[in-house]
């Protein structure tokens, strides 16, 4: 178990690293515009992408990262999705 909670807490630093960059590159406001609505939206494609990459029976290091990377922007989306429905924002600006 500890080596599992380890883990979590790495993907968790991780995901936050990727997210505090990703807010600088986009600027403020930007999660707030699209709302729960967006989040979903995002997770939906990021599990459609999945899908197709974990299709390969003997996926190369390459492939195995992209999956990692598809996996942190997915906890990353739910979060903010999260985010938003704590400010009761479902639908952004849309």
């Amino acid at each position: 178990m500890k080596d599992h909670l380890k883990g979590f807490d790495d993907a968790c630093g991780a995901g936050r690293a990727i997210f505090i960059v990703r807010q600088a590159e986009y600027g403020p406001g930007s999660i707030e515009a699209g709302g729960v609505l967006a989040a979903v939206m995002e997770l939906e494609a990021i599990v459609r992408r999945l899908k197709n990459m974990i299709g390969d029976p003997q996926p190369t290091k390459e492939r195995l990262l992209r999956i990692e990377d598809a996996l942190t922007d997915a906890h990353n989306y739910a979060n903010i999705g999260s985010l938003m429905l704590q400010n009761s924002n479902l639908r952004g600006d849309y």
